[in-house]
């Protein structure tokens, strides 16, 4: 019996112990899905506003130079209000006057391709329908209590970030990944301002109308990689086709070479300069946090890329 226990392979028999646990968990699903779906409702928020708030924190190093953290803090914010209001000053008399243009012109884009069926037709009629309109009010008003939620923790976590940053700073591993979330966060900035000024300047010089438009939108969607430049500039290739042909070749051109050139020169050079994360790192990171969370999952994949790559260094120095 003693010499039967010795040759037992225990490492095989807990692979195997894991195994038939996530069986049964897998199984038995149905029965906490509805707590696991309780719980996440709650905790993404608390999560997202942390995020915010921590992305927000370089911005408030950069004014904390000079003043004091609370009076920073208090900037920033009022820099993000008014910069969000001044989005909306500056797009709205943009948006009213050529909103009906450019579903005219994604209309007519639609209409000449020919495998845009019948049945693509009639499912996106159908999410006008009163029954779905109402879902959309009902799923709109959750959203909107979400946003209040996620704004006043991030305003909160804001001022509380400097107690914070003291506890990460106790421990090793919380410190390396502090630093390295903090120097991205501070070429994601930049990378902003670079592509804000790059599209406004090139859309204006190949003559498109939308260039500011576009400009905005090359700014806020810059957060989601890859596909933010993907959804500018395919606007921009939409709009220019009922324009000129001259100006949809011109935008299909920038839509190939400009999101090649910021993918491979413009951000590398930026992120190397502070910490070094590979091009296919980020696509993988993407693919798979966007499968897992969807949106969010690809907003935030390089934050958790990061992350993760600094527990697996710090409990497994030899991946190093």
């Amino acid at each position: 019996m003693i010499i039967i226990l010795k040759n037992l392979n225990y490492k095989l028999i807990n692979i195997f112990l894991i195994i038939v646990s996530i069986f049964f968990l897998s199984q038995s699903i149905h029965l906490y899905q509805d707590i696991l779906i309780t719980i996440l409702n709650i905790i993404i928020p608390i999560i997202l506003a942390f995020f915010i708030s921590y992305s927000l924190y370089p911005c408030v190093r950069f004014f904390n130079l000079k003043l004091s953290y609370n009076l920073s803090a208090f900037i920033v914010i009022l820099l993000g209000v008014i910069t969000f209001f001044l989005i909306i000053f500056i797009s709205i008399p943009i948006l009213s006057k050529e909103i009906p243009l450019i579903a005219k012109d994604i209309s007519y884009f639609i209409s000449q391709i020919s495998f845009i069926n019948s049945d693509m037709y009639a499912y996106f009629k159908s999410l006008l329908t009163i029954d779905n309109s109402m879902s959309i009010a009902i799923k709109s008003a959750g959203i909107v209590t979400d946003i209040i939620i996620v704004i006043v923790l991030t305003i909160y976590f804001l001022f509380n970030m400097e107690e914070i940053k003291k506890y990460l700073k106790k421990h090793k591993l919380l410190k390396q990944i502090d630093k390295d979330l903090f120097n991205y966060y501070k070429g994601f900035y930049l990378i902003i301002l670079v592509e804000i000024l790059e599209y406004l300047i090139i859309y204006f010089l190949i003559g498109h109308p939308y260039f500011l438009l576009i400009a905005i939108l090359s700014g806020v969607t810059t957060m989601i990689p890859f596909i933010g430049a993907l959804f500018t500039n395919l606007l921009a290739l939409i709009t220019a086709f009922s324009i000129s042909p001259k100006l949809f070749i011109l935008s299909a051109i920038v839509m190939i070479l400009v999101p090649i050139f910021n993918n491979y020169v413009i951000e590398p050079k930026i992120y190397n300069k502070t910490l070094k994360i590979s091009l296919i790192s980020v696509i993988i990171s993407c693919f798979a946090f966007g499968a897992l969370f969807g949106l969010l999952g690809i907003i935030f994949a390089i934050p958790l890329y990061i992350i993760i790559k600094n527990l697996v260094i710090f409990f497994f120095p030899r991946l190093k």
